[in-house]
């Protein structure tokens, strides 16, 4: 295992993209910074964290539902059609924020105590690839799970990526 860098696995890459995300959140980005940046970052926690969830808690699915839906509330701030003022960048800062500590103080923890350290890594190796190839706008509407999110995400990616270049 020495060869392994913690710091590459799954879950420590997710609190570093919070903590960026969080970053850009103080400095006051506009709404489409903060779709580009934050749509990619769910879209890869449904793929790969809430997956893995899944795949070793089947108790956890209240859990995993529940986490889903602050997601799917978080999206929908975010999927406004023209500019947000201070009140929607404070109501999306602060789902984001129970985003963050769901994650980092309940979810996290979780798969630490029961997926080793070589699946993280592995996870955090598709981490990357995930998020380059996700949708970079929100779809609040699109399905959360499954081969259906995957290939409606994929679709996704290229409209926004055709039609919504940065």
């Amino acid at each position: 295992m020495s060869d392994i860098d913690a710091g590459s696995d799954l879950l420590a890459l997710l609190a570093t993209d919070h903590q960026r995300i969080q970053r850009i959140l103080d400095e006051g980005a506009d709404l489409e910074t903060l779709q580009r940046e934050i749509e990619p970052h769910l879209v890869s926690e449904d793929q790969l964290l809430y997956r893995e969830l899944r795949n070793n808690f089947a108790e956890a699915d209240p859990f995993i539902d529940e986490l889903l839906d602050l997601d799917r509330r978080l999206e929908e701030a975010l999927a406004v059609p023209e500019e947000i003022g201070a009140a929607e960048v404070a109501a999306i800062a602060q789902l984001f924020a129970e985003h963050v500590r769901r994650q980092e103080d309940e979810a996290f923890p979780k798969l630490r105590s029961r997926v080793s350290e070589e699946r993280l890594v592995l996870l955090g190796g598709a981490l990357m690839e995930v998020m380059r190839t996700a949708p970079t706008r929100p779809h609040p509407h699109s399905p959360d799970e499954g081969w259906r999110e995957q290939l409606v995400d994929g679709f996704n990616s290229i409209v926004d990526h055709l039609f919504h270049r940065h």
